[in-house]
């Protein structure tokens, strides 16, 4: 079996071993991406991997992609999360 070599900076590496050093990583499963990335919360994404940390649904709306403990959250949840939290006292 041959293997090809590209040229990575000044030095030949071989295909897989660079692919591993520039490929960029799911934040959710660690694997290499090897096709669509989704870059959200500055991390790097499989598009199903982008999921609510909560609800576990697609995140879809990129623009609305909000993070709880480190995680990505849905725009419901997240208002679910700060209705719940930041009740008015009169609520307790």
């Amino acid at each position: 079996e041959t293997n090809s070599f590209i040229a990575l900076g000044d030095l030949p590496v071989c295909s897989s071993c660079a692919s591993q050093q520039v490929a960029q990583v799911c934040a959710k499963c660690k694997e290499i991406i090897k096709s669509s990335v989704i870059i959200a919360l500055n991390k790097s994404w499989h598009p199903n991997c982008l999921k609510c940390v909560h609800c576990e649904q697609a995140i879809i709306n990129l623009e609305r992609v909000y993070q709880r403990d480190n995680q990505p959250c849905c725009p419901h949840c997240i208002k679910t999360v700060f209705t719940t939290r930041f009740r008015p006292l009169s609520e307790y």
